[in-house]
């Protein structure tokens, strides 16, 4: 039974490796906001997306590391300028980090 239980172990423990490094490698963008130049920050995917902050919004201490700060006084936004690799095809996760004050 011990044998069993360790083959099952090792048998998941396999696919689990492989998924985790394709993980990175299909990454589009990935923007972090610790690396900013101007008002430009840097696309720390490598694929060169970098985006480019609009008119109010400010670069503020985050909760990790640093954040952007978007008010609602006019057309605030980070942008992405678009691209042929950003239209994707299929399912795609996203994920955000906000915090809203009240």
């Amino acid at each position: 039974m011990k044998l069993f239980y360790l083959l099952l172990v090792t048998l998941i423990a396999i696919p689990v490796g492989w998924s985790d490094a394709a993980l990175e490698d299909e990454i589009v963008v990935y923007l972090t906001f610790d690396n900013v130049k101007g008002k430009t920050v840097v696309d720390e995917s490598g694929n060169g997306h970098d985006a480019n902050v609009i008119a109010n919004s400010k670069f503020v201490a985050g909760k990790y590391g640093d954040a952007v700060e978007i008010t609602a006084l006019g057309p605030d936004c980070v942008n992405i300028p678009a691209a042929e690799s950003l239209k994707i095809k299929g399912e795609i996760t996203m994920m955000a980090w906000v915090f809203q004050e009240a």
